[in-house]
């Protein structure tokens, strides 16, 4: 038995157990890093979402209490006609954004590629 435990570290070392060992950490740590950055990306987007939505509601809680001490019909239809037009902006300014948003997660989540695999490029040819 203690022939064989030395016997051990030495077949290790002969067929490279410390570079096979870095080796599959390395591998795991790729293959991990994919779905962590996903993560973090999806959740920086619903981050940003939330906030907006929070935003729109809380101008919404301002119309109402605006609307609640108006007593002029005219003044009450100006009221939400601006901020209809306020929100049309808004949601498509923050669309703009999200839109954008996903364009540069995309690119950032392609990085993560391995190497040595062919990426498509911008332009649809693929990348060296």
């Amino acid at each position: 038995m203690a022939q064989r435990q030395q016997a051990f570290p030495q077949i290790a070392d002969a067929i490279g157990m410390e570079a096979m060992t870095q080796s599959t950490q390395a591998a795991l740590g790729s293959a991990l890093s994919g779905p962590q950055k996903f993560a973090e990306l999806t959740s920086e987007a619903m981050a940003d979402w939330m906030g907006f939505v929070s935003r729109r509601a809380r101008a919404q809680a301002e119309l109402y209490g605006e609307l609640s001490h108006c007593h002029d019909v005219d003044a009450a239809a100006e009221m939400q006609r601006k901020f209809v037009s306020r929100c049309t902006k808004d949601y498509s300014d923050e669309f703009t954004h999200l839109m954008e948003l996903g364009r540069r997660n995309m690119e950032r989540m392609s990085s993560l590629a391995l190497p040595g695999v062919k990426q498509p490029s911008s332009s649809g040819e693929a990348a060296e």
